[in-house]
């Protein structure tokens, strides 16, 4: 009886090893040198869509030690699963990798101009629907896009669209990433069902949920499972630490408060307000499609021509296109200013500039030595003579 129990033992804990196995997975995330230079904390969270479409959870954690390059982390994983990355400090606050079971990938951060917060590559073992997902979206999404908000016509601009909505359709019916099909399901329903004929999204719905057996899928509209206990205050510490980021970002604008910005120059330096020490420091805020931007730009030049041993223009872009930003630097001459780039990826301004209040360009504080606001929003000839009034002291 005894040797039989020790048997059945053995095959329990062999099981539940295999089982464990199975369903983890393993990252190990590098750190480039802009985001270990604090001690901080990153969490991978997601979603548990085996138990229900709204069971949140926190899969894994670490404390990431200043100047730490490397970091290690083991998750759950019994299904091709989707887990985001949010850093209490320096780094992505919502960053999305979608691998598969039993993967071993490699997550390189690293900075990117149009994304204060960097961007994680990834590569390795199981990192495939993550690859396939940042090819469609690079290459044709994007590019769609562009073509959209650069179309002369509406006509053009409906004919992009269409083309954008016929892609996710193409994606969705052909790849063989469940998650990544969801995912551009959601895409379409959300942002593009009235391109689509009558009934289609209802059978493209049907396809999927034929064609692959994962729980987001099969449970496309379901929400009806109440999330735990322990899921809840997962997410609300998630919310929190987004919630806090956003808050360490807002500054005091009236005259005479100090202000800090530390935003990625085009060879993809972090450049700090704090490292320009002549006497005044204008920064302004433009994009290279804004053409009130573009009237100041003489009355810039001539400033730093009369002042240039006493004033900076700290000059941040609101672009949304790499390109279109160094082409807009070199047509308006303005090589001797320092550029940076204040947008996110959607050409919007970024946290960090939001946290200035800026709401419309063009706009610009002047700062002194000390980095505290003497002036704002100064336009046209308002500048000289403020500077004038100023540096004649």
């Amino acid at each position: 009886m005894r040797f039989l129990q020790h048997i059945i033992l053995f095959i329990v804990i062999f099981f539940t090893s295999c089982v464990s196995h199975k369903s983890t997975a393993r990252m190990t995330l590098y750190l480039d040198d802009n985001f270990n230079k604090e001690a901080q904390t990153c969490y991978v969270w997601g979603f548990k869509w085996w138990i229900s479409s709204n069971e949140f959870a926190i899969f894994d954690s670490a404390k990431i030690k200043q100047n730490q390059k490397k970091v290690r982390f083991k998750v759950e994983c019994p299904i091709e699963m989707t887990y985001r990355f949010s850093f209490t400090g320096q780094g992505p606050v919502n960053e999305k990798i979608t691998i598969r079971p039993k993967s071993k990938a490699k997550l390189y951060l690293k900075p990117l101009p149009n994304d204060l917060n960097g961007y994680l590559t990834v590569s390795g073992k199981g990192t495939e629907p993550t690859c396939a997902e940042r090819l469609f979206l690079t290459t044709i999404m994007d590019s769609l896009q562009y073509k959209i908000e650069n179309a002369n016509d509406t006509d053009l601009q409906n004919l992009y669209k269409q083309q954008m909505t016929d892609s996710l359709v193409r994606q969705i019916r052909t790849t063989p990433y469940p998650s990544l099909a969801f995912n551009y399901y959601i895409m379409l329903r959300t942002g593009f069902s009235h391109n689509l004929k009558n009934n289609e999204l209802k059978s493209l719905k049907r396809f999927l949920q034929k064609k692959f057996d994962y729980p987001s899928i099969q449970h496309l509209e379901e929400r009806s499972q109440p999330i735990s206990a322990k899921g809840e205050y997962e997410a609300d510490l998630i919310a929190q630490i987004q919630k806090s980021r956003s808050a360490d970002l807002k500054q005091n604008t009236t005259p005479g408060a100090p202000i800090s910005l530390t935003l990625y120059n085009k060879d993809n330096r972090m450049v700090s307000l704090q490292e320009i020490d002549t006497e005044y420091i204008l920064v302004d805020f433009w994009a290279s499609w804004c053409k009130p931007c573009q009237k100041e730009i003489p009355y810039l030049k001539e400033a730093l021509d009369k002042y240039r041993d006493n004033l900076s223009i700290y000059a941040v872009s609101i672009d949304r296109y790499y390109d279109s930003w160094i082409k807009g630097i070199t047509r308006d001459g303005s090589e001797s200013f320092v550029h940076v780039i204040g947008s996110d990826k959607q050409g919007l301004p970024n946290a960090a500039v939001q946290g200035l209040g800026i709401k419309s360009i063009p706009s610009n504080f002047l700062l002194d030595k000390n980095k505290r606001i003497v002036a704002k929003n100064l336009r046209g000839e308002q500048l000289m003579q403020t500077l004038d009034s100023l540096i004649s002291r």
